[in-house]
C-alpha cells in the first residue's frame, strides 16, 4: 500500500508526506499528551 523505501511516500496518490517529519510530529504529540496526563495526575494526588 505504501512505498516507504524513500523518505516520503504517496498517500492516496495526491499527498506527499515526509516520513521523518510525520514521526517527529507524532512523537511531540504523544509527549504532550503524556506530559498533560502526568500534570493532571500530580494535581489530583496533591489535592487528596
Amino acid at each position: 500500500m505504501f512505498n516507504v523505501r524513500s523518505s516520503s511516500y504517496n498517500l492516496r496518490g495526491n499527498h506527499i508526506i515526509d516520513l521523518e517529519k510525520t514521526k517527529k510530529a507524532v512523537r511531540e504529540w504523544l509527549n504532550n499528551i503524556i506530559r498533560e496526563a502526568n500534570n493532571k495526575l500530580a494535581r489530583e494526588q496533591k489535592n487528596q
